[in-house]
């Protein structure tokens, strides 16, 4: 259960600071900062996948998930009028959870055995 935990944590902070580093590099330019999450996206489910202990894709779907709550929870913990365009946002948080899905199935078909 710990290394479960663990891989997808890894996989979140190695997306987190991507994503962090990204937006430094790139300001307010939205294309980079998408292309960022998509690195950082498949990347950590790609790492989610490659630390667990089994099931590597279902690892991957639970980084999916804590990056959709963890989106979800700061768009709507943000006062009034200081939130993010909608729109963008959720761009960018569909992008990141198809490129986590993309790199945990891209690892766990690696690791399939080949018939």
């Amino acid at each position: 259960m710990l290394r479960s935990v663990a891989a997808v944590a890894a996989g979140f902070v190695f997306m987190w600071s991507t994503v962090f580093v990204g937006g430094i590099v790139f300001g307010p330019r939205f294309v980079p900062r998408l292309a960022a999450w998509a690195f950082g996206g498949l990347l950590g489910g790609w790492l989610a996948a490659r630390f667990a202990p089994h099931s590597g894709l279902r690892h991957a779907v639970a980084l999916a998930f804590v990056v959709a709550g963890i989106a979800t929870a700061s768009f709507r913990a943000a006062p009034a009028g200081s939130a993010p365009p909608l729109g963008p946002s959720l761009a960018a948080t569909a992008v990141a959870m198809a490129c986590i899905l993309a790199g945990g199935w891209l690892r766990a078909s690696a690791g399939a055995p080949r018939t």
